[in-house]
């Protein structure tokens, strides 16, 4: 359905810009086209229907060509942070069975592996295929849509397998909510390895707004966009609204700006009061990835007594809280991870909360999980790697709440030879750097 939708585009809005990247504007038949051309470049070199595809890039263009490509061909593809180190990659892969990488030239050096067949994005041009015409399939909404890291709770990584049909529930469920409008231009300033930043690309095609898509959030660049391009709706973190809040030109964006999504990690009342005061229209969300987005939300500056809150359940979504838990069921959430366990009716979060008389969640957090800067980070994974350096005796990490980060990670660490900065320099060779606690504290030195 969702490349049906871009080919139906083609048709009835080809000069329609579907987004716009890097100051191009791609039109959905600029996207057709490229989708085409990589669907043949694939078929080329013998992917074929459930190959499970690692997607290792930075360039989003790219990578969402590759994906309307995979999701054509009914691969699998794996959406791999482009920040992943190479002992990340080697560590994933030994846990999955890639089929084949693609990257670029550039990112093709952190992929040491020689077993799966790796291909640079710059090798499978369009005309790879020839002129015949790409494989079709019959399109299935219970096919694999994208897979998608997810922090677990035991230093495993998880992934989370997302249907087509979950992303069309979920987007019908934050229409309810938003009611999204072609004229829209929503800036996508979310990574695209995360669903917060995916699924506004799925919204798109499904509700025929533009997209302003960038790689990267800079605060000031942000608001030159919005003021440029009369963006209407933006999705962002707790960390990037803050850094928002501070720049000088915020004063202008409340006038083009009709609402700004919120989500991704604890947000402080100051924060969102700043927001109020500012007059930006913030609407609050909870969700997750095996959740295929958010699936819980409210208007903040209609809801203040609830300010703590992550609102009430979006449609066909209910919860419950068992043993201090929060339970959730509905057709926007996953039927099961990658090669792990499925769930049966209800999903268990791990999230702690509670759900007051007026029906609105409140969420305490995750044991051991932190959320800093829209990043889960599992704990143990962190902890694990620092112990295994051989002049570290012994590490504790603990999280604290954080006006920019939402939360962060400080690690207390027993060593008498080691310092910061080179401990840094170390970590960085094995982890992505939003992994990286954010202060280091040092004990049983000696004075």
């Amino acid at each position: 359905m969702i490349n049906q939708i871009l080919k139906d585009y083609t048709e009835s809005r080809p000069e329609d810009i579907f987004i716009n990247y890097n100051n191009q504007n791609i039109t959905y038949s600029d996207m057709a086209y490229a989708v085409e051309g990589r669907i043949k470049s694939m078929q080329a070199i013998n992917i074929q229907r459930e190959d499970l595809v690692g997607i290792y890039l930075g360039n989003s263009l790219n990578l969402l060509e590759v994906l309307f490509a995979c999701i054509e061909v009914q691969a699998h593809p794996l959406i791999i942070p482009s920040s992943f180190t190479s002992k990340e990659i080697e560590n994933l892969n030994s846990a999955i069975n890639i089929s084949y990488f693609i990257t670029d030239w550039d990112k093709s050096k952190n992929i040491k592996i020689k077993e799966v067949p790796v291909f640079a994005i710059e090798e499978l041009s369009p005309g790879i295929g020839g002129c015949a015409p790409s494989l079709q399939y019959k399109p299935n909404n219970n096919q694999i849509a994208c897979m998608l890291l997810t922090s677990g709770t035991t230093g495993n990584p998880k992934i989370a397998q997302i249907s087509v049909q979950n992303i069309i529930e979920s987007c019908k469920s934050w229409d309810a909510r938003i009611s999204f409008k072609k004229d829209d231009i929503y800036l996508n300033c979310l990574p695209l390895h995360h669903i917060g930043g995916l699924s506004i690309i799925f919204r798109s095609l499904l509700y025929g707004f533009k997209i302003i898509l960038v790689d990267e959030f800079k605060e000031d660049d942000c608001i030159n966009k919005i003021i440029q391009h009369k963006v209407s709706l933006i999705s962002l973190v707790p960390t990037m609204l803050s850094r928002l809040l501070k720049a000088k030109q915020i004063i202008d964006i409340h006038k083009i700006l009709r609402v700004i999504i919120l989500s991704g990690s604890y947000c402080s009342t100051s924060l969102l009061q700043d927001a109020i005061n500012k007059k930006l229209n913030i609407y609050k969300a909870y969700g997750m990835t095996e959740s295929s987005s958010g699936i819980s939300g409210f208007w903040v500056k209609d809801n203040l007594e609830y300010i703590e809150s992550v609102g009430t359940p979006h449609n066909n979504i209910n919860f419950k809280i068992k043993n201090n838990h929060i339970l959730v069921k509905g057709p926007a959430i996953i039927g099961s991870y990658y090669n792990g366990e499925k769930f049966d009716n209800w999903y268990n979060t791990y999230d702690t909360g509670y759900i007051n008389s007026d029906g609105f969640l409140y969420v305490f957090g995750r044991e051991g999980q932190a959320i800093s800067g829209g990043e889960n980070i599992d704990i143990l994974e962190i902890k694990n790697i620092i112990a295994s350096h051989p002049d570290v005796k012994d590490v504790f990490i603990q999280t604290i709440k954080d006006e920019e980060w939402g939360e962060k990670m400080v690690a207390y660490i027993n060593s008498k030879t080691i310092d910061k900065d080179k401990l840094k320099k170390w970590l960085k060779t094995l982890i992505s750097n939003h992994k990286i606690p954010k202060e280091f504290i040092f004990i049983n030195r000696d004075n």
